[in-house]
């Protein structure tokens, strides 16, 4: 009896198992085919689309992991060269920006990204309004929005967002406060510390890319 037991609770388990992840998959695919970056966005489309209750939805990280086998499977050759040319133009723009100390975010090789994905950069300023002028100076357009960032497991921070097109791709940049730097957000992927590139590390992830 016991054993019978055993081997139900096992079946029950892994037909939990495969129906996560084919719900992470398939809110990958909508991410992908949507270009959806927002995993709560996601989700809450998904939620209306198939009917789920939240209960039901993977985490995170697991729609993460089948974004990336997603895109390593359909269209690697289009992501690598996405990653390149956000870097590039990342590393344009963070000497542009350089009195705002600029760290390019998500860009990192084992990042999830789709042949849209934007290009996001946190820049470090006492003044929420820092990057008004910056914009405007250059003529560009954009739009301000109040963005949250997870600080804790239950904190939360609004932050100043601009989203505006720089040489042709959409960049999405948030301000955080000059003498918080060291306080950093969680990713909405693990839950870790978010990874900030430097300049330097984005030129070497260029040139790992060159000779690759």
């Amino acid at each position: 009896m016991k054993r019978a037991r055993s081997r139900h609770a096992s079946r029950q388990s892994g037909s939990r198992q495969a129906q996560r992840r084919y719900l992470a998959h398939q809110i990958a695919r909508l991410m992908w085919e949507e270009s959806i970056e927002d995993f709560r966005l996601a989700k809450e489309k998904a939620v209306r689309r198939f009917g789920l209750r939240q209960a039901e939805l993977p985490d995170n990280q697991e729609i993460a992991q089948e974004l990336g086998a997603y895109s390593a499977l359909f269209a690697g050759d289009q992501v690598n060269s996405r990653r390149e040319i956000l870097l590039l133009t990342g590393s344009k723009l963070m000497q542009l920006l350089e009195d705002y100390s600029p760290r390019l975010v998500g860009l990192e090789p084992e990042a999830a990204l789709t042949p849209n994905s934007s290009l996001h950069i946190h820049v470090f300023s006492e003044h929420p309004e820092a990057l008004d002028l910056f914009l405007q100076e250059r003529g560009i357009g954009y739009q301000l929005e109040d963005r949250r960032f997870r600080f804790g497991r239950e904190e939360y921070e609004y932050r100043p967002t601009y989203e505006f097109v720089f040489e042709g791709i959409e960049v999405k940049a948030a301000v955080f406060a000059d003498l918080a730097r060291s306080r950093v957000p969680l990713s909405p992927v693990d839950g870790r510390p978010m990874s900030r590139l430097t300049v330097r590390q984005v030129s070497e992830l260029l040139e790992q890319a060159a000779a690759s």
